[in-house]
Order: structure tokens, then C-alpha cells, then sequence
């Protein structure tokens, strides 16, 4: 059974009554949904739910499921919310995930979907102030209800639509001051809550009514309930509760200052008062051990297979062992967090955050339980910046889920998502020279996909994704390959001698068929199908033979009249080469080499497309008497035919399918495609992505009727009419055109990782 159909499954039947057992725990949790007399009772437990804070009623983090154990796909992100909050971490139930931000819109969504069930506001018009932390906001799911709190509030709402349950004030609730609650911890049918300067509250599930309370103060954290015992701590210490009438079982005064919730697990009650972490004894108290951390601890620990998992704020994450507190390890390439732990599976993870970790250190982490080596980092979009707080990672169905300070939700997943065909590393922990220097679009052969890799150039199967082969030189490769008749065209620089090569490859081995040198840097290189291979090299313009390397002509410049480096792709069309320079467009007469007209703009020439005769520019100018226009030229003379200026942002890129002309826009801003007439420029439809992301949109491309674009690690497809029809997601910025063949779209993803970066070639279905 696929992952989405048993979501959908178990959204049609729910989850039946019964008990699981949770691994390191202190006891076996009720799954049940409803209690024998149909009142909710308990939040469901299961790898394919994560209900409530911490998993379970224990606080322990640990999902009896699996997570990512190596670097993740992203199988979808969206913004949740109102959009522009922090959210919680995702509540998981049956396949559908909830959410609350810090402007107090409780959310419920379809996960196999990703659209919106419902959506309320909880809160009085007054947004929740940023030092509200997330993790103190996760709602629980218990039976039928949702509950989450607002300004001092909380609320239960009906899972299905939202509506109002009830809802119970507390009388200390000062909302000016953003007083809060601690998430709600649910067993048999009672809600237990933690309230700040006040106490611990018992309620009746089914109506909010209050069945018990202790007065307290300090900062509350979200109790943990096991075997009919209640554990909370606050400024006084930790207190044991009977869960049943609120009787103190036990209180230890030693733990003053507490910074998280408690973690109960094998008889034992971890707790930490931001410099040590402590283990009692569950029955009654008794220290186990006390652990001196040097340093403030950041969110709530994790628990699994005997070892406690902890994090600092400004140091890293590290393992106890449960039973004596000996630390086993503690791992120096993970930053602080104020964000809660996860563990499932054996692999630890970690959302670290821009107020406790530097921009090489913010992400998401998966880390090794025993030795605490990282698996894998992930940077969603744009955290580079101080304020960045993202959600705790919650787990379920095999995904993991982590948010970020716009309200996004991320679901990581461990294989390709459906779309998604293979994805292969092309380079990692390489440099931003690696990246800025070079080409890394893929080309397209007979069944086959080429990429460069920096010193090499490998064949991908286009199927598979698995390595056909591979062309080593002790050379630096610098462009992307060209594929074309059979023959692969790759560019490097010469070792030691001055002179790049260019290499023709034979497609099918990766045997060189002839190589060409050149006296200087080779910008950019084309071949049309008919056997000519172009190549601009510093003021030149070379044409050779595509079969045997042999020079046809040269075109050089001079001082009146120099031949400025390309800034759009060359353009081939039956008798031209096309291009556009920073202030020239060019149309260059292939049997010869001499220069047919050229077009001369004080613009920089950013996308360049020829269809029927005409040629399509995008310019960026440099004010309003140079705007940035969309121009259009006859082929023949070089007129111009018509301008057109679609906004004051600059024009990324040009394509034309027919009479419909496409510029996407929106570098470093929000993303945005234009579909204008090609006979006139005027505008038919137009596409705004979300303004969240990495700031790069790319050129768009259009193959039958349909136009692909990149923007913010997302690839678009729209059809002519404006109808968005696919979209797909990488991990990384996609900086270069789709590329598009019969039945797939190609694209590198560039992903920073630590001071790094990792490169990828993507593979998604064209037909899905």
C-alpha cells in the first residue's frame, strides 16, 4: 500500500482501540480514539500520527516510525497560516495536520492535498508577541477535538470544520503581556495544562470543565502524565501529582529556574533548570544523577532506547545515558536551539534556529543516536538572518515535518516523491566559486542525461538515474556540456598551458573524438543540428565543424567594433546566430561569420527568444528613461517592432510558443510569469509566486503548449491559458532554465550545507 493511500485509508476508518507500546517509555499508551463510552479520550499513538507536544504523554520525542536517515527530498512545502507568522510544529492525525501561529489562526490541512480544511482565528486581534515560542503553542489532537491556546486561552475546536467545542479563561491571563499556556497533555479523557503564574489545571475532555488545580508560578511547560501520575515543574521545583484528584505525590524543591517541559521515561523524571540536567525517581523523587552542562539548555529533551538527548542554546546537541547521565557524545557541527528534539528509528534530529546558531549552522539536522555523526542538513528558504525561530521537528508516516519563522511547512521525506524520477549528486561540499564560475543546466542525449560534475562530466541514465559514464581529464570543466547529434561538447581550462579545450565526447562511451584548444576563455558555447558547433572566446566568435573540430571562420573584433561577450544563449536559426551582449544584440550570418546587424542599447540584453521571423528581447535599464522593457525586432533588418515595459522589476528571461510570448521577472523579489502577445506585447495573463525564498527565478522554456519556469526551489508548469499544471520541489536554489525532454524536466539544485555546498540534478515526471 503506497504512503498516500494509506493516509487516505486511515483518514476514511480512523484508528482502531487499542494499546501500543512505546519504545523507552514508562508505560504502554491507549491508541484509543474514543473511550468505551464515546467520549474522546486519549490522543491516537502511532508511527503514522504525531498527536500531541513531544509525541506522547510522556514528552519523549520518540516516534516508534522512521524519518529521514539520509539527505531528505522535500516532498512539499506551503505556507501556512495567515502567512508571514511562525507556526507550531505540525499535530499529525489520520492524514490531516494542524497547525497554530503566533497571529493565532488555528489551521487544519490535507496533507496528501496540501489544501486548507479549515481555518480560524483564535485570538482577540492582537498578535502574539515573537518571544512566544513556538513549541509552546503545539495544539493536541484527542478524539474529535483540536486544542490549542491563545492569550490564556484555550480552545477546543471540532476536528472537522473548526467549530467551537468550548473554550476555558484563565484568571490570570494577561494578554497584553502574552501570558500563555504550556501545550495540553491528554490521557482517559482529561486535558492537563500548565498556565504561567498560575498552575497546573485538570479538565474534562468532553466540556472544559474544571476537575482539579494547583497554584504554582514561574514559567509553565507542558506536563507529562504517566501510570496515573501527573509531572509538571515550576519555579518551586517538580511536583507529582495523582493524575486522578491533583493529590502531591512528591516534590522536589532542588530544580529552581526550569527552562523545559519533563521528560518521564523507565522510572525515571529528566528535567533540567538551565545549567543541569537531572534524572529523579519516578515513585518518589529520589535523585538518580544530575548532570553539570555548562551552559543554558535549549528546548525539551528527546528519549529513546535508554539515552536522553538534550540541546543547548548557544552550544550543541548531546547524549546521556538515561541510567547514569554519562554523556556518550556531543556533536560540534550543530549550533544551539530553542527548538525541541525528535528521535525515530535511530537518527536524532535537530531545527536549529538564527537567534542560537550561526548561517552555516541553521536547518534542520539528522544525527547518528549512538555516535551523533551528522546524516544530513537542510536550510529551508531564506534563514539567513537573526530572527529566524523555526517549529520543532514532528514525525510522521516515515515524513518528517519542520517550519520556518513565514509560515512554511516542510515535509521531508527519505525516497522521491511521486513526480519526482531520481535525483543524483553531482557535487557536494564544493564552494561558492564552484557554483558562480561555472554551468550546471544538464543536457539531454538518446536516453541519456549529462551533467558536470567540476573535473568530470558523467552520463546519467535518464531512466534510472544511475551512471552510464564518466569523462575524467586533469582538467577543470567550467561550462555546462552541450548534447547534439550524437556528440557531448564540454569546455575546460587547459592544465598549466593557458589555452581552454573544448572536447567532443562520443555520446554513447564518453570517448574523445577530437578536442580544439583556444588562446583565451571560453564564455559560452551552442551546436545547431545541422553540424556546426559556435564558440565565443574573449571578443571572438568561433563556427567548427561538429564532426571533426575544423575551424569554418572566426569572427573578431576591434576596437571601433568589438564583439561583446554573450549575455543571453546563442539562438540559431536557419541563416543567423543571435545573441545578446550587454549593449548589443547581434545577428551574425552563419555561412560566414560576418555581422548581419546589430542593435545597439545602453541595457543590458537578459533573454533573447526567435520565432517566424522575430526576435524577442528582454533589457534591463538602469532608470525610467531605460526601463526594463520587453522589445521585439524583425530578423531580417533589425528593426524594432514594439516595446513594452510589464513592470519596474527586472526580466529574467524570454520564450515564445506561437503567437504567446513569456518573460518571467522578480530576481531577489517576488517571483512572477507573463504571458503577452506575440504580435503586440500585450499582457493576457500573469502568475505571482510567493515572495518567500532564495530570490532567483530563472528563464522559462516552452515545449508543447506548456511553459516551465524555476523560482524559490520550485518548478512551475502552466499550460497557455494560465492554468497552473504541475509543480515540483528540489532542496536547493535552481538557478539555471528547466530542461525539458519527452517525458521529463531536468534541473541542478544547488544546496547550501554548512560553509558548503551540494549539488543535484533533478528528474521529475513530465507526464504525472
Amino acid at each position: 500500500m503506497s504512503k498516500d493511500t494509506r493516509r487516505t485509508f486511515l483518514k476514511t476508518v480512523g484508528l482502531g482501540v487499542g494499546t501500543v507500546g512505546i519504545v523507552g517509555a514508562a508505560t504502554e499508551t491507549n491508541i484509543g480514539v474514543l473511550a468505551d463510552d464515546g467520549t474522546p479520550s486519549t490522543p491516537p499513538v502511532s508511527e503514522e500520527n504525531w498527536s500531541t507536544f513531544q509525541y506522547d504523554a510522556a514528552n519523549t520525542g520518540h516516534s516508534p516510525g522512521s524519518a529521514p536517515s539520509e539527505y531528505p527530498f522535500v516532498e512539499w512545502s506551503k505556507q501556512i497560516g495567515d502567512g508571514g507568522y511562525i507556526i507550531s510544529p505540525p499535530t499529525i492525525v489520520d492524514g490531516t495536520g494542524y497547525t497554530v501561529d503566533t497571529n493565532g489562526t488555528l489551521t487544519a490541512f490535507d496533507l496528501e492535498t496540501r489544501e486548507t480544511d479549515w481555518q480560524v482565528s483564535l485570538q482577540n486581534g492582537t498578535p502574539q508577541k515573537d518571544g512566544q515560542q513556538t513549541h509552546n503553542l503545539s495544539p493536541t489532537v484527542a478524539g474529535d477535538v483540536v486544542l490549542a491556546s491563545v492569550h490564556g486561552v484555550l480552545h477546543a475546536r471540532n476536528i472537522s470544520d473548526g467549530s467551537v467545542k468550548w473554550t476555558k479563561s484563565f484568571d490570570n491571563a494577561d494578554t497584553e503581556n502574552n501570558w500563555i499556556l504550556s501545550p495540553t497533555t491528554v490521557t482517559d479523557g482529561t486535558v492537563y495544562v500548565s498556565a504561567d503564574e498560575d498552575g497546573l489545571y485538570a479538565l474534562d475532555l468532553t466540556d472544559g470543565s474544571e476537575r482539579w488545580s494547583v497554584d504554582a508560578s514561574g514559567e509553565m511547560y507542558a506536563p507529562a502524565v504517566v501510570d496515573g501520575v501527573a509531572y509538571f515543574v515550576a519555579d518551586d521545583g517538580i511536583h507529582a501529582l495523582d493524575a486522578d484528584d491533583g493529590t502531591e505525590q512528591w516534590h522536589v524543591e532542588e530544580n529552581r529556574n526550569p527552562h523545559a517541559a519533563l521528560t518521564v521515561a523507565d522510572g525515571r523524571v529528566y528535567a533540567d533548570n538551565r545549567e543541569y540536567v537531572m534524572a529523579y525517581d519516578a515513585d518518589d523523587g529520589t535523585e538518580r544523577w544530575s548532570y553539570d552542562g555548562s551552559d543554558y539548555f535549549g528546548g525539551s529533551s528527546a528519549y529513546a532506547d535508554g539515552t536522553l538527548f538534550c540541546i543547548t542554546e548557544s552550544g550543541n546537541p548531546f547524549a546521556l545515558d538515561g541510567a547514569t547521565g554519562t554523556r556518550l557524545w556531543h556533536s560540534s557541527e550543530v549550533g544551539g536551539s530553542s527548538s525541541s528534539l525528535s528521535v525515530a528509528d535511530g537518527v536524532v534530529y535537530v531545527v536549529n534556529d538564527g537567534v542560537f546558531a550561526t548561517n552555516d549552522e541553521i536547518g534542520a539536522f539528522g544525527l547518528d543516536a549512538k555516535t551523533g555523526d551528522v546524516l544530513w542538513r537542510y536550510q529551508p528558504r531564506d534563514v539567513s538572518h537573526y530572527a529566524y525561530q523555526p517549529a520543532s521537528p514532528t514525525i510522521a508516516d516515515g515524513t518528517l515535518y519542520v517550519g520556518d519563522d513565514m509560515g512554511y511547512a516542510y515535509a521531508l521525506a527519505p525516497t522521491a516523491p511521486d513526480g519526482t524520477n531520481w535525483r543524483f549528486e553531482i557535487a557536494s561540499e564544493t564552494t561558492e566559486e564552484f557554483i558562480r564560475n561555472s554551468h550546471l543546466s544538464p543536457a539531454v542525449g538518446e536516453e541519456t542525461v549529462y551533467s558536470r560534475t567540476g573535473w568530470d562530466v558523467v552520463a546519467i541514465d535518464d531512466e534510472s538515474g544511475t551512471e552510464r559514464w564518466r569523462f575524467e581529464e586533469e582538467i577543470e570543466l567550467y561550462l555546462a556540456p552541450v548534447s547534439a547529434n550524437g556528440t557531448v561538447f564540454v569546455v575546460g581550462e587547459g592544465d598549466n598551458t593557458g589555452e581552454d579545450l573544448l572536447y567532443a565526447l562520443d555520446e554513447q562511451a564518453g570517448t574523445v573524438q577530437w578536442r580544439h584548444s583556444f588562446d583565451s576563455r571560453v564564455h559560452q558555447i551552442t551546436a545547431s543540428e545541422d553540424g556546426t558547433v559556435y564558440a565565443y572566446s574573449d571578443e571572438q566568435l568561433f563556427a567548427l565543424d561538429a564532426d571533426t573540430g575544423k575551424q569554418e571562420w572566426v569572427l573578431t573584433g576591434d576596437d571601433c567594433s568589438p564583439i561583446h561577450s554573450p549575455r543571453t544563449d546563442f539562438v540559431v536559426t536557419d541563416d543567423d546566430i543571435l545573441y545578446g551582449a550587454y549593449s548589443h544584440l547581434y545577428a551574425i550570418d552563419r555561412t560566414d561569420g560576418t555581422i548581419r546587424w546589430s542593435e545597439y542599447h545602453r541595457l543590458m540584453y537578459t533573454g533573447l527568444a526567435v520565432e517566424d521571423g522575430t526576435a524577442y528581447v528582454g533589457v534591463n535599464g538602469t532608470s525610467d528613461d531605460e526601463p526594463n522593457n520587453v522589445l521585439a525586432f524583425d530578423v531580417a533588418d533589425g528593426s524594432e517592432l514594439w516595446s513594452t515595459q510589464v513592470t519596474d522589476m527586472p526580466i529574467d528571461g524570454i520564450a515564445v510558443d506561437g503567437d504567446s510570448l513569456y518573460a518571467t521577472l522578480g530576481f531577489g523579489k517576488t517571483p512572477l510569469l507573463v504571458q503577452l502577445s506575440a504580435d503586440d506585447g500585450t499582457e493576457r495573463w500573469r502568475f505571482e509566486g510567493n515572495a518567500k525564498g532564495d530570490g532567483v527565478v530563472t528563464a522559462p522554456v516552452t515545449v508543447d503548449d506548456t511553459v516551465y519556469f524555476a523560482a524559490n526551489r520550485r518548478v512551475y508548469a502552466f499550460d497557455s491559458d494560465g492554468n497552473r499544471t504541475e509543480r515540483w520541489e528540489t532542496t536547493g536554489t535552481i538557478a539555471e532554465p528547466p530542461v525539458v525532454a519527452d517525458d521529463a524536466v531536468y534541473v541542478p539544485s544547488v544546496e547550501q550545507v554548512g560553509s558548503g555546498l551540494l549539488c543535484f540534478v533533478y528528474s521529475f515526471d513530465r507526464n504525472e
